[in-house]
């Protein structure tokens, strides 16, 4: 007699169609989903943004279109200006105009190329409108012929997808405020025969573009009515939340703090030089990173936090810094701690005058301590993780890396 085979659990049968049509991108669609899932908790109030980042044809149009079936619940917008979320149209009120913001309310919105965003003469003006929309509590502001916008709760979820953030805008967050996360999509390493044997198949065996969306589309839907998924709906049960993975997020809240450290410079007597570095606080960053892990707990139909929910917050937590400032943790990481300036050129590919600024930068923070060390007749700089960093070096923290 044969037996009936045991029914695949819905998310991992979703992770298992997207590894197999589109491989490498089910941790960037689970990080989507949960922000998304976010939407699915009660009094939660301080929106949740997520900038998927990764080169051309990285799939990054692929994932929001399979997030796109969601339908009634998602906003999609290819591109805004800075008055999208509350115009100043002469003459109309509230209420009557489609601004942006009161539609996105509990509501998702993706933005699949917000490449042109961070090219826009009015960037500054834009991420001021963004960092007080993303406080949740409205916008308003004062036009010619009175005051135009909406106060109380405007709580969404965003997806956004850019190929790179560059220096300018990293610059601009640090001083008005960081309230984006990102999650960067790992280059593809395959060698190049493997790649045009994929190519191959491409042509020989595999199936049409929009079927495979729509296949991880209805894998996607039937992951959210396994768990019952209702908006607003969810009671969050803390005293369930394991204590490994609230430690883990704290920790990645206060790294955040150092990483996204803003930081002045002048030039003194021909030398540039730092002023004090600006310090976010680690509040914002804790809430955001923790409702981020419930999300991705509510997509495994629970309403408590496990310790594997923390390791897709990890990699945002390294991903939402400035490039340089990432691949310095890394290799400080991977080296027991300490590296030289030799060892840093060649991983960050820079110049040693670029790279003794960072290690100058990363000082002046507090994240390490530098000097000087005489090697076979020239002197190499070498900076070490201070004491109080340590815990980033144990297999409490490298244990979630990829």
């Amino acid at each position: 007699m044969m037996t009936k085979s045991k029914k695949k659990n819905p998310k991992t049968h979703l992770i298992e169609l997207v590894e197999r049509y589109f491989p490498g991108k089910s941790q960037y669609l689970m990080a989507m989903l949960a922000t998304y899932c976010t939407l699915g908790i009660k009094d939660i109030s301080q929106p949740i943004p997520l900038f998927i980042v990764g080169r051309p044809s990285s799939r990054k149009s692929t994932l929001c279109e399979i997030m796109s079936v969601l339908k009634d619940d998602v906003i999609w917008v290819d591109d805004f200006t800075s008055k999208a979320f509350v115009s100043a149209a002469p003459g109309v009120a509230d209420g009557e105009r489609t601004d942006l913001l009161p539609m996105l309310k509990n509501r998702l919105l993706i933005t699949p190329e917000l490449g042109t965003l961070f090219k826009n003469k009015n960037l500054k003006e834009i991420m001021g409108i963004l960092t007080r929309i993303l406080d949740g509590k409205g916008f308003t502001y004062a036009t010619g012929v009175g005051q135009v916008g909406y106060r109380g709760k405007f709580f969404f979820a965003w997806i956004a997808a850019v190929v790179e953030v560059p220096a300018e805008v990293w610059k601009i967050l640090q001083h008005l405020g960081n309230r984006l996360f990102f999650i960067e999509i790992t280059p593809d390493c395959k060698s190049p025969e493997a790649i045009e044997a994929q190519l191959g198949d491409m042509v020989s065996n595999d199936m049409e573009y929009d079927e495979k969306i729509g296949i991880c589309q209805k894998a996607l839907l039937a992951c959210l009515k396994k768990i019952n998924f209702e908006k607003g709906t969810i009671t969050w049960d803390r005293r369930r939340d394991v204590p490994e993975a609230i430690t883990v997020i704290k920790k990645c809240a206060m790294l955040l703090r150092s990483l996204r450290a803003g930081q002045n410079s002048k030039v003194v007597d021909g030398q540039r030089i730092l002023d004090r570095a600006i310090l976010e606080d680690p509040a914002r960053a804790m809430q955001g990173l923790y409702n981020m892990a419930r999300g991705l707990a509510i997509a495994d139909g629970r309403n408590y936090l496990k310790v594997e929910d923390v390791t897709t917050i990890v990699k945002i937590t390294l991903d939402s810094c400035p490039l340089e400032r990432r691949l310095l943790l890394r290799a400080l990481i991977s080296t027991g701690g300490t590296v030289n300036d030799d060892q840093f050129m060649e991983l960050a590919q820079l110049s040693r005058e670029s790279v003794h600024m960072e290690f100058k930068k990363v000082e002046n923070i507090g994240m390490v301590e530098v000097w000087d060390k005489p090697t076979n007749g020239r002197s190499l700089r070498v900076v070490k993780l201070k004491p109080e960093f340590d815990w980033y070096l144990s297999e409490n923290f490298t244990k979630f890396f990829n």
